[in-house]
């Protein structure tokens, strides 16, 4: 398979880097030279070994481990649904006092 695919696989299961980097190596992986592409791949492969085992050793610990990675990710998106609403809410509450008040 070619490195750069695999590189963009890597990305895709990636739980360790942050959004930025992602982002950044994605939109240049084009303009790397094979050096870098292999030295990126092989940085990939080390830290996806690592998440790996990670992995491996919670759910030995927590067998449950996903589901309540699944609950928490759910939890949050709730609760930024509700912020939003709210916000919402109150804007239209004010826009309602400018107008009639």
């Amino acid at each position: 398979m070619e490195i750069r695919k695999k590189i963009l696989e890597f990305l895709d299961r990636n739980l360790v880097l942050e959004k930025d980097i992602v982002k950044e190596v994605r939109e240049s992986i084009n303009d790397l030279n094979k050096q870098q592409l292999i030295w990126i791949y092989n940085v990939l492969v080390d830290l996806d070994n690592k998440q790996t085992k990670v992995l491996q050793d919670k759910l030995q610990e927590t067998p449950w481990f996903f589901t309540e990675m699944e609950i928490s990710v759910w939890k949050d998106i709730y609760e930024e649904h509700i912020k939003e609403e709210s916000q919402e809410k109150e804007d239209i509450e004010k826009i309602l006092k400018d107008q009639l008040f």
